[in-house]
């Protein structure tokens, strides 16, 4: 840790400059609050990996897309309350500290994904399974809205501000982890049972082994002190009310904008290549679930192994050049990757490559631009409310209306929205204050 890369402008303060953490507390402080991000996006992904499985579980009905349909309407049900979630967390983690708020995100998880695999069937126990269904989905809506602020928040105030980019790369780095986990573990189960077994029970196992994880994760952040930054904060004696959601908008309107510019183009990309791309795939060329997910997978391993990389020459070269070029990228390549779906698996595996490539670039220290836009006072709300509605009005948008442009013969125009959306994100980079190196505001 001695040899840190020379930032781009160093204006550090000598209790900063002298701030340096040993292997294992890096290792601990990346693991604990990185593993919220993959138990999330591990969660959201088996869910609808797994949907088809037990959606007549919950909802019967003559027909099987009926009720595979109400099932993603839950699905879509969480999406709506998650920036209720990043309000609520953001309070907290402004008000009551970061660790608090992604502990309590982290169990609030493990009830969702425990509920879920425990819920007897709409057979056993009539409507009160799709209502317990819907509440354990409104559950994860909300943990998931504030675990990204929270966690942001946490990692990038305890980083240097010379290493800033590459510790938040971790917190991106889990969100490509835990969508691999749900293909590899989407790959395995419908290896090891047949149909017939998953529709049963084999589909409660990634949600009881997630409920676990939660547990796991949860004793990794109870290990894990307040910060510094927050502290000091905490500790000021200032008469009056704290800061809330109304003293950010109006103190912090450039903030708030930037930060739904910096997320919706790449929130929107990642949703597509990750979730929408798959059932896409097997629908358009034909290849089996299996080979669907294999592609997938070995787009997001090129992402995650990137991601600590682009963080660190982020933090070296700057945010701007790393990040527009990355946004700039996704758009270049949305057209590529509409046309591969109609070409040879080795197509489609070389396209995603370059596109998550891209999408490394743009991602890595996105964590830390975030979290650079705002004070302490302010910093997890200010993160909260833009990040999770840009995710709840684009992301989880993005496979609906996916689907529905390809049905009706308009796949160029919804690869052309995301381009669109990813240029609006790569100009928003380039307009944005240089942070690297710097000291957080």
């Amino acid at each position: 840790m001695s040899n840190l890369p020379t930032p781009v402008e160093s204006n550090v303060s000598p209790r900063a400059a002298e701030s340096r953490l040993t292997r294992g507390a890096l290792q601990t402080l990346i693991s604990g609050t990185s593993i919220g991000q993959i138990i999330e996006w591990f969660d959201w992904s088996v869910y609808a990996i797994f949907a088809p499985y037990f959606a007549q579980q919950f909802f019967p009905s003559s027909s099987p897309l009926a009720a595979l349909l109400a099932t993603y309407v839950v699905f879509g049900v969480a999406f709506v309350v998650r920036p209720i979630g990043g309000i609520a967390f953001g309070y907290v983690a402004d008000r009551a500290g970061r660790r608090p708020a992604f502990t309590a995100s982290i169990l609030l998880m493990a009830a969702g994904m425990a509920t879920i695999s425990v819920i007897p069937t709409y057979a056993t126990i009539g409507l009160a399974a799709p209502v317990l269904l819907s509440v354990a989905r409104l559950a994860q809506g909300l943990s998931a809205g504030g675990e990204m602020p929270a966690a942001s928040a946490y990692l990038t105030e305890s980083a240097p501000p010379q290493r800033r980019g590459f510790y938040s790369s971790f917190i991106w780095l889990g969100v490509g982890a835990g969508t691999l986990l749900a293909m590899l573990a989407g790959m395995g189960l419908t290896l090891l049972f047949s149909p017939d077994q998953l529709a049963d029970w084999g589909w409660r196992i990634p949600f009881g082994l997630g409920a676990l994880f939660c547990l796991y994760g949860l004793r990794l952040r109870r290990t894990l002190p307040e910060t510094e930054a927050y502290r000091r904060e905490h500790n000021r004696q200032i008469p009056g009310p704290r800061p809330g959601l109304r003293a950010l908008i109006r103190a912090h309107p450039g903030g708030v904008l930037r930060a739904i510019g910096f997320s919706v183009g790449g929130t929107v990309a990642f949703y597509t290549l990750a979730a929408y791309l798959p059932g896409a795939l097997r629908a358009s060329v034909g290849i089996s679930a299996s080979t669907a997910f294999a592609i997938t997978a070995i787009a997001l391993v090129v992402f995650i192994v990137q991601m600590p990389l682009w963080g660190h020459l982020a933090d070296r070269f700057g945010r701007r050049p790393i990040m527009a070029t990355g946004a700039f990228g996704i758009a270049l390549m949305m057209a590529p990757v509409a046309n591969a779906m109609s070409g040879t698996t080795t197509e489609v595996i070389l396209v995603l490559c370059i596109a998550m490539t891209f999408g490394a670039m743009a991602s890595a220290p996105a964590s830390a631009v975030l979290a650079e836009q705002f004070p302490t006072s302010v910093r997890a709300l200010g993160i909260g409310l833009p990040y999770s509605l840009a995710t709840s009005v684009f992301g989880g948008t993005a496979p609906y209306l996916a689907a529905w442009l390809d049905g009706h013969g308009l796949r160029a125009a919804y690869f052309g929205w995301v381009a669109l959306l990813c240029v609006i994100t790569g100009l928003t980079f380039l307009t944005m204050r240089e942070m690297a190196g710097k000291e957080l505001p």
